[in-house]
């Protein structure tokens, strides 16, 4: 059967050619995206307690006007006041951090170039587990001399050289949101590979430079916590839900019909802004599209093989007869 087969393919070259060429895109393309899919979703991510860290979000009623993304309205992160109820109410989680893109434009002499900042709580490098590989990141001296900021590795590299005295100097930076000029000073160079939601420099959430309007709907911090070592995931979304319910009797003006839960922090997190400063996000929906595209690739690959198989089929079918 099989040398009758290959006999086949030999006395159609252009057929077998053809047949092989669609697998070959097919299959490759295939591996492509789910190339991607792995950076994206599969790798470890790049922080010390990666696979303890969970997404805790609050979702807004249906028909509410935050959103209205299915039925039962949209994820949306936690106001400051939330995020200091929750602190206080936990017992699942060993810490919490929150984190708001704050953009900056880095000014050099008559240039200014934009710069991926972003707000963080002071214990947010601790939540995550890492240190700095140059200096130091936050500590509660930030709340009296906010001030500072921790820079990437990769802005360390591309903006000032690798050069390690970078740390304890200052550099000025524009604030797109007060519109103001401020001077900040560099504490501290992250490791290479760390990386925060795109960020390439992070400033101490605190009132006197942080982005934060004021207010219990003002939903817009991402909170990532860190497991306790005998706590799941499915814990901490239980727990999220019986802290929404207290806020929901505690301050229904502003919580009342809210849920909340947790969720596995993947890093594939979107970020999109609001009227008003607010954000929303949704997290991980890029696999699912991706995943998606493999399926129909393949497909397109097994109907185009089959689709040539069934048109030679029909060209030999006069050869049988005869």
């Amino acid at each position: 059967m099989l040398s009758h087969a290959l006999r086949s393919l030999r006395r159609s070259p252009v057929f077998t050619l053809t047949a092989i060429g669609s697998l070959v895109v097919g299959v490759g393309a295939a591996a492509s995206v789910f190339t991607i899919v792995s950076a994206l979703d599969i790798r470890p991510l790049p922080f010390r307690y990666g696979d303890r860290l969970v997404l805790i979000h609050e979702t807004a009623p249906p028909n509410h006007e935050w959103c209205s993304s299915g039925p039962l309205g949209c994820l949306a992160g936690l106001s400051l006041d939330s995020w200091a109820d929750w602190k206080a109410g936990t017992r699942v989680l060993a810490e919490l951090g929150v984190y708001s893109p704050h953009p900056y434009d880095l000014v050099r002499g008559s240039d200014a170039d934009p710069l991926e900042t972003a707000d963080v709580s002071i214990d947010m490098f601790r939540v995550l587990g890492d240190a700095a590989l140059i200096g130091r990141t936050f500590d509660s001296t930030a709340l009296h001399d906010p001030y500072v900021m921790v820079i990437s590795h990769a802005l360390w590299q591309d903006r000032f050289g690798s050069d390690t005295s970078v740390v304890d100097s200052t550099v000025t930076l524009f604030d797109t949101y007060r519109r103001r000029t401020v001077l900040l000073g560099i504490i501290g160079v992250m490791p290479r590979g760390f990386s925060l939601l795109s960020s390439s420099a992070w400033l101490p959430l605190v009132p006197a430079t942080a982005a934060v309007p004021p207010g219990r709907d003002n939903r817009y911090l991402i909170a990532i916590g860190r497991l306790l070592e005998d706590r799941t995931v499915r814990d901490a979304d239980i727990e999220a839900q019986l802290i929404a319910r207290r806020l929901s009797q505690s301050y229904p003006a502003t919580n009342q019909g809210w849920q909340a839960g947790a969720r596995p922090f993947d890093g594939a997190l979107q970020v999109r802004f609001y009227q008003g400063g607010a954000a929303g996000f949704s997290a991980g929906s890029q696999r699912f599209l991706f995943l998606g595209i493999i399926m129909v690739v393949l497909l397109i690959t097994v109907l185009n093989v089959a689709i040539l198989y069934n048109l030679r089929w029909r060209g030999k079918r006069p050869e049988l007869a005869i």
